[in-house]
């Protein structure tokens, strides 16, 4: 037999190691406590991940305003004057809707960081319509439906879990 396969796990003359003396850091290194106060990675994740999603929705919405107004200056002219209202008010409407829903996207991931339970019920309810809405609208919507599924899921895996249910 091969008297290399049958010598411990230990230097000679200690004995077996035993499995403590492989899990941790050697002995005589610091070792930080866990901080219960520390947001997870998981949450950090997801509030990053929902502050980059709305940051394009809101940059692609301010470019389709501009465009709009654009447009709407050059072509205006030909509708009548209770067209040319509702059409501006319309294009208003929508443009200002559509900013108001992702900066309250970014309000809710800013309260789930700062470990707000209904806010990370709330995070979830506006990650699933991004992912509803963005279904129907390529490519920018896929990629928020994308985040939004991602979103969901770091906010409910178990670091995170384990995080609201402490604070």
């Amino acid at each position: 037999m091969n008297e290399e396969i049958d010598q411990p796990l230990a230097p000679p003359g200690q004995g077996y190691a035993t499995a403590q003396a492989y899990w941790g850091p050697p002995a005589g290194w610091p070792v930080e406590p866990v901080r219960r106060d520390e947001v997870p990675g998981t949450v950090q994740a997801a509030v990053i991940l929902t502050y980059v999603a709305a940051g394009l929705s809101i940059a692609v919405t301010l470019l389709f305003g501009l465009m709009a107004a654009l447009v709407g200056s050059m072509i205006l002219g030909d509708f009548a004057a209770g067209d040319r209202v509702e059409l501006i008010a319309m294009a208003a409407g929508g443009f200002l809707f559509s900013l108001f829903v992702h900066l309250l996207g970014c309000w809710l991931a800013r309260q789930t960081w700062r470990r707000k339970g209904w806010a990370r019920i709330a995070l979830t309810a506006y990650a699933a319509l991004s992912i509803v809405i963005g279904i129907f609208s390529i490519p920018l919507g896929v990629l928020n439906a994308g985040a939004g599924i991602a979103v969901i899921v770091l906010l409910f895996l178990q670091p995170s879990n384990d995080w609201f249910r402490e604070g």
